[in-house]
């Protein structure tokens, strides 16, 4: 059991891996992030729990596209401007994470945990995101076209002005402002709308059945 705040010391791969991530060196942490490519997803955890520990992770401008990081934990984790690509971020623990301006399309985020995430104008196209926990993420100025938030946790949640055609259907939108944002064809089938601000909202041609309000 650990006590005192101590950091629990990896196995031998997981903690060179954290040593290269921890590098000030850019080409030595990109090789770290060609190993995480290859080890298996123990390993991989361990060496990003390391160095997220330690200190902030900082991936600024690494090549993510395509890594498999389901169920990681990326917490606190500084990824403004990332490539994460076609990167599989299920379950994902990405709370406090700032993803400002990450290039997200064709990764999925199902599942994953987006507590006060800044996800501000991240490019999110036809990402699915269902069941992630959204509460109180940053999705300011986020291009959601075509993306799949059905049954997501959006409490407190800043949300872009543009929501056309997205896939909210199930979603905790309990007191969120959605004032004069545009939500035409949108699905919000089954949403719990209590307490939301709609004034203003275009809601032209949106499915509402079953929603709560």
């Amino acid at each position: 059991m650990l006590c005192g705040g101590l950091v629990p010391i990896p196995e031998p791969m997981a903690s060179r891996i954290a040593e290269l991530l921890g590098s000030p060196d850019a080409d030595v942490r990109a090789q770290a992030v060609e190993l995480l490519r290859v080890v298996d997803r123990p390993t991989r955890n361990a060496a990003l729990e390391h160095v997220r520990r330690l200190r902030r992770l900082d991936l600024t401008g690494m090549d993510l596209r395509g890594l498999y990081l389901r169920a990681s934990s990326l917490k606190t984790s500084w990824a403004k401007g990332w490539d994460l690509r076609n990167t599989d971020l299920s379950g994902a623990d990405l709370s406090d994470a700032d993803l400002s301006g990450a290039d997200l399309q064709g990764a999925r985020l199902r599942g994953a945990v987006m507590v006060r995430t800044r996800l501000h104008r991240a490019m999110l196209e036809f990402v699915p995101m269902t069941g992630a926990n959204l509460t109180g993420a940053d999705l300011s100025l986020a291009s959601l076209v075509g993306a799949d938030l059905s049954r997501t946790d959006l409490r407190g949640a800043q949300l872009p002005n543009d929501l056309s055609g997205v896939c909210l259907r199930g979603a905790d939108l309990r007191a969120v402002n959605l004032s004069c944002k545009k939500l035409r064809n949108a699905d919000l089938r089954d949403a719990d709308l209590r307490g939301a601000k709609l004034l203003g909202a275009d809601l032209e041609d949106a499915r509402l059945d079953g929603a709560v309000r």
